[in-house]
C-alpha cells in the first residue's frame, strides 16, 4: 500500500513538472477563442513584435514559412514595435487602426505581417517569410 501511494505521489509530482502554463492566463475571456490551443514561439528567423506572442505551428511551402497566432496589443502597437528594429528596412506599412500590414527586410529574408484586432487585449496575426532573391550584377548575366 505504501509503495502504491509513493508511486502515485511521484507520478503526480512528475506530471506537475511537465504542466505547461495555460496560454490564456491573464487575458480577458473575450480573447480566448483567438489564442492558439498549443502555442509555441515564433521561428527564430522571424522578427518579434513587442508583447506576448503565442504562435501556431509554422507551415512551410518550399522556401516560404507562414505562421499565424495571437499577440497582446493593437495592430498599431505591433507594427510600431517591428518598425523600430534598426536592422529592418520597411518596404510597406499600412495602418488602418483595426488592422495593419507591414513588410520588412533584413537583407536575408523578407517578412510580411498582417495584424487584425481580435479582442480588447490583443490581435491575431499572420506572417509570411521568404528568403530575399540574391540578384546577380548585370556583368554576370
Amino acid at each position: 500500500m505504501r509503495r502504491a501511494a509513493a508511486l502515485g505521489l511521484l507520478g503526480a509530482a512528475v506530471a506537475g513538472c511537465r504542466a505547461e502554463p495555460e496560454p490564456r492566463a491573464g487575458l480577458p475571456a473575450a480573447c480566448g477563442p483567438s489564442v492558439p490551443e498549443a502555442p509555441r514561439p515564433l521561428p527564430p528567423s522571424f522578427p518579434r513584435p513587442a508583447g506576448r506572442v503565442l504562435a501556431e505551428a509554422p507551415q512551410r511551402s518550399g522556401r516560404m514559412v507562414q505562421v499565424s497566432g495571437f499577440v497582446t496589443g493593437t495592430p498599431t502597437q505591433a507594427i510600431d514595435s517591428l518598425s523600430a528594429d534598426p536592422g529592418a528596412t520597411i518596404l510597406l506599412r499600412e495602418d488602418e487602426g483595426a488592422d495593419a500590414e507591414l513588410t520588412t527586410s533584413d537583407g536575408r529574408a523578407r517578412t510580411a505581417w498582417k495584424f487584425v484586432v481580435a479582442c480588447p487585449a490583443g490581435s491575431r496575426f499572420t506572417a509570411v517569410q521568404a528568403p530575399e532573391i540574391q540578384r546577380q550584377p548585370a556583368a554576370a548575366r
